[in-house]
C-alpha cells in the first residue's frame, strides 16, 4: 500500500481533536489540563486512563497503553495506520491523495465487502437462496441475527461471484489475493465457495476480511474456510468481535464458543457477549484482543475429547495474559448450539453461572486419572498440574492457586513452588535488557503528561518504584 506522505498525516494530526476522538469510545472528565475516564483496554473501576488536548496523546496508568490519536483508533478498531489516519482524514475534511486510494489491501477489502453484499442479497433475495434459508429456520437463527453478522449464500456456479465482481471493476486477480477465488490449471479463475452458507469474519472495526463457508445438506468438507491474506490471519481475530465487543466490555466477561452456529445461537437467544474461535487454536494474539474489552473469559467448548483438549489450551493461553478463566462443563454431546436449543437460554445462563475456574476444572481433570494415593501417581499429578499454574500470567492468583492445589494433592507448598517455577522459566526465553541511557517511547510520554498534570506526577512518585524507570 502506497505510504502517506508525512505532511499530510502531520495535518490530520494538527486538525484532530483527540479529546472529541476519544470521547466517542469513553465518558472523559477534565482534572487540570488532561481528561480521565475509564481505560477501554482493560476493565478497572478507577479512572486511570487520561488524554492530553496539548501533546496530543493519551496514557492509561493502568496498563500502561499509550499513543497519540492514529494509535488510539488503531486499537480500538483494529485498524491498520494507513485506516486510521484514513478514516480521521475523512472526518475532518483533509483531502488525500489519490495515489493512497483503493490500492494494495484496500482492494482486498473492498473485494471483500462487495462478496458480503452479493452473498446477502443472494441470500434473501434470490431464489437460489431458499435452501440456505431453510436451513437458518431449521437451526432456530431469525433474520435479525442472520443480517446483523451478514449471514449469505454462495451461488451453485463456478463463476457467479467473479462475474458480478467484474461488474463493479473487481478483477478475478483482486479476487484470488482476497481468498474469494482460485486459479485454474488451465488459466482463468472459478470461485472459492459455492453452493454454501456464507460466514462473514470481520475484524474488529467491522470490516470483512474473510469467509467461512458451510455446506447445505450432505457433503465434504463442511466448512471452508478463506486463506490467510495480507489483510487476514486466522490467529488475530475472533468470530462476532465486532458484533459483541461492547456487550463483552459491558459485563466484564467473554463466553468463548467454537463455532459460528454455536455463536449464533447464543446471540439469538439474548446472550451477546460471546465470541468464537472458529476452528483455529486459540493465540497469544487473540488473548490480547479479548484482554481489551474483559477480565474474564468463560471457555464453553463441546463435551467431547477434542472440546476438552481445545479447553486446555485455550485456557493457558488466556490465562497467561492474564485473564480470569472459567470453564462450562455440558453435559455429553452437547455443544452450545445444541444446549441452549434444548435447554433454553436460563438453563445456559445457569451453567456459566456455575462454571468453574480453570486450575480446578484441570484438577478435578487430573484426579479422575491419576491415582494420587500411590507416589507415582500423585507424581504425575503434580507435574500436570504445575504445567497448568505455570501458564497462570497473574502472580497473585497463581501464587492463590499453587497454594490450594499443594493441598488437594498433599504437597509441601514450596515443592510445588519449585516445580511451577521451573516450568515458568523453561518457557520464558531470555529478555535483552535495554541499555540505562535509552529511554523507552512509552516512558517518554509518561513523562510527558506527568509535567503537565502535577497531581498525577505526585501520585505516581508515592507509588511507583524508582526501578520501574529506565534511562
Amino acid at each position: 500500500m502506497p505510504r502517506i506522505p508525512e505532511d499530510v498525516i502531520a495535518q490530520v494530526r494538527a486538525r484532530v481533536d483527540i479529546v472529541e476522538v476519544v470521547s466517542e469510545y469513553v465518558p472523559l472528565k477534565r482534572r487540570g489540563r488532561s481528561y480521565f475516564g475509564l481505560c477501554p483496554f482493560h476493565s478497572e473501576r478507577t479512572p486511570s486512563f487520561s488524554v492530553n488536548p496539548e501533546l496530543g496523546i493519551f496514557h492509561c496508568f493502568g496498563c500502561g497503553v499509550g499513543g497519540d490519536v492514529f494509535g488510539f483508533l488503531m486499537k480500538m478498531e483494529g485498524l491498520s495506520f494507513h485506516e486510521a489516519v484514513k478514516r480521521l482524514a475523512e472526518k475532518y475534511g483533509v483531502p488525500l491523495p489519490k495515489s493512497t486510494g483503493d490500492q494494495g489491501n484496500e482492494a482486498l477489502y473492498r473485494a471483500n465487502a462487495f462478496a458480503q453484499e452479493f452473498y446477502k442479497k443472494l441470500l434473501w433475495e434470490d431464489p437460489a437462496g431458499g435452501k440456505a434459508r431453510r436451513y437458518l429456520e431449521e437451526r432456530g437463527i431469525g433474520r435479525g441475527v442472520a443480517e446483523r453478522f451478514m449471514l449469505g449464500y454462495a451461488p451453485s456456479g463456478w463463476e457467479g461471484l467473479i462475474r458480478a465482481a467484474s461488474h463493479e471493476g473487481i478483477g478475478p486477480e483482486v479476487l484470488e489475493k482476497a481468498g474469494l477465488a482460485l486459479r485454474r490449471r488451465s488459466g482463468g479463475y472459478y470461485d472459492r465457495f459455492r453452493d454454501r452458507l456464507t460466514f462473514p469474519v470481520h475484524n474488529p472495526g467491522g470490516r470483512p476480511v474473510a469467509f467461512g463457508a458451510r455446506v447445505l445438506g450432505k457433503g465434504e468438507p463442511k466448512y471452508i474456510n478463506s486463506p490467510e491474506t495480507s489483510i487476514y490471519r486466522k490467529g488475530r481475530v475472533l468470530y462476532g468481535i465486532s458484533q459483541a465487543r461492547e456487550a463483552v466490555r459491558r459485563e466484564g466477561e467473554a463466553i468463548v464458543v467454537e463455532g459460528y452456529m454455536d455463536l449464533l445461537r447464543l446471540f439469538s437467544a439474548g446472550i451477546e457477549n460471546a465470541v468464537a474461535v472458529a476452528g483455529t487454536a486459540f493465540t497469544p494474539h487473540q488473548a490480547e484482543l479479548l484482554r481489551r474489552y474483559a477480565e474474564r473469559a468463560v471457555l464453553c467448548f463441546d463435551a467431547d475429547r477434542a472440546g476438552s483438549e481445545a479447553t486446555l489450551r485455550g485456557g493457558e493461553v488466556l490465562s497467561e495474559a492474564g485473564l480470569e478463566v472459567r470453564v462450562v462443563e455440558l453435559p455429553p454431546g452437547h455443544d452450545p448450539d445444541s444446549f441452549v436449543r434444548e435447554e433454553g437460554r436460563e438453563e445456559f445462563l445457569r451453567m456459566v453461572g456455575n462454571s468453574k475456574p480453570l486450575v480446578e476444572h484441570m484438577l478435578e481433570k487430573v484426579q479422575e486419572v491419576e491415582d494420587i494415593s500411590s507416589v507415582e501417581g500423585r507424581r504425575r499429578a503434580a507435574k500436570a498440574m504445575a504445567e497448568v499454574l505455570s501458564k497462570v500470567g497473574d502472580e497473585l492468583r497463581r501464587d492463590l492457586w499453587t497454594r490450594r492445589v499443594a493441598e488437594a494433592l498433599g504437597l509441601r507448598e514450596e515443592v510445588l513452588r519449585t516445580v511451577v517455577r521451573r516450568e515458568r522459566s523453561e518457557e520464558t526465553s531470555p529478555v535483552k535488557v535495554p541499555s540505562r541511557r535509552t529511554v523507552p517511547p512509552a516512558q517518554k510520554e509518561l513523562l510527558k503528561i506527568l509535567f503537565s498534570v502535577p497531581e498525577l506526577a505526585r501520585r505516581v512518585v508515592e507509588e511507583v518504584e524508582l526501578d520501574a524507570f529506565e534511562g
